[in-house]
């Protein structure tokens, strides 16, 4: 519902070299240090070749197995992270609990990592229902429009007042100030459930510079940019 774009200033600061098919550049944030690494993959005739003769070529098709189990491996690695400390034998009890539970209003299998292990690691379903609510809205007060820093900062608000309705469809996140305004008025244009949301986000875009500011002043006790 809301979309957050963090914007970096990337410059390369290395490049590994995979032989014919591919290499991996090492991107470097000159303003907060952040990394992250980016897959170009070779288009040239000698690789077209290299392809085409894999079953002639030991060597390559060694290494393509190799690359192989450690996509294998890392993916496992993620199913342990994911389930580590849970009640869930496997990924698919935990997606399959997440539409049961949720009348299938919430696609666990398509939710990203982060909020799926969120999600996982705590048997409270209200917290539970404020973490997918996180995903679906953003980390932004629906009437201020302010962009939070953390999750604690934002409060469910049942839209139509009435707390015995606990549906996905029926809640949204509110800072602390405009949910006290709102209280127990009736909703407005503003109150929408980012599961009944239609249409395209809005994108809030913000420098890295401004989430390390935002971050200073939420462990200072403040809330948002001034």
């Amino acid at each position: 519902m809301h979309s957050v774009d963090v914007e970096h200033n990337w410059r390369e600061a290395d490049r590994v070299d995979f032989g014919t098919s591919s290499e991996v550049a090492i991107m470097r944030c000159a303003d907060c240090g952040a990394e992250r690494q980016v897959l170009h993959m070779k288009a040239s005739e000698k690789t077209r070749q290299d392809h085409g003769s894999l079953r002639e070529s030991p060597a390559v098709r060694d290494r393509l197995a190799e690359q192989l189990n450690q996509l294998a491996e890392l993916g496992r690695s993620l199913n342990r992270e994911l389930l580590d400390g849970t009640r869930y034998a496997t990924s698919e009890e935990l997606i399959d609990e997440i539409a049961n539970r949720y009348n299938g209003d919430i696609d666990g299998e398509h939710t990203p990592f982060g909020w799926l292990k969120s999600w996982a690691a705590t048997n409270h379903r209200k917290a539970q229902l404020k973490i997918l609510l996180g995903y679906k809205q953003g980390l932004v007060c629906n009437r201020c429009d302010r962009l939070m820093f953390s999750l604690d900062e934002l409060t469910v608000d049942h839209i139509e007042g009435d707390r015995n309705r606990g549906q996905l469809t029926d809640l949204q996140l509110l800072c602390k100030n405009c949910n006290g305004e709102k209280g127990d008025d009736p909703p407005d244009e503003r109150d929408v459930s980012p599961f009944k949301f239609e249409g395209e986000p809005c994108v809030h875009r913000i420098t890295c510079v401004e989430v390390e500011t935002m971050r200073d002043l939420y462990e200072n006790g403040h809330r948002t940019l001034p």
